[in-house]
């Protein structure tokens, strides 16, 4: 992802990184041109929010309320024995 997400008229929103994984995941992110992680999913943008200060509309979802990462059925290179969706 290039640039963070945009919210608008919202409030207490929760943002976390993207938690699927399987073994194609880097070779297939490499060949679209991606990076497997920037971290822009924490560059949240408020446009109700132009202050310098922390928005009060949304956070990072703490570590321990996170879901565990998830690897779909299926797909090449997934496990089976991993987590499904």
């Amino acid at each position: 992802m290039r640039s963070g997400p945009i919210i608008e008229h919202s409030t207490c929103l929760r943002f976390a990184p993207y938690h699927l994984t399987y073994g194609d995941l880097p070779k297939q992110l490499q060949q679209g041109g991606l990076s497997e992680e920037t971290d822009m999913w924490s560059k949240v943008e408020d446009f109700n929010w132009l202050r310098a200060q922390q928005s009060p509309n949304w956070s990072v979802l703490p570590q321990e309320e996170r879901a565990p990462p998830i690897s779909p059925h299926g797909v090449p290179g997934a496990a089976e024995d991993e987590n499904e969706i």
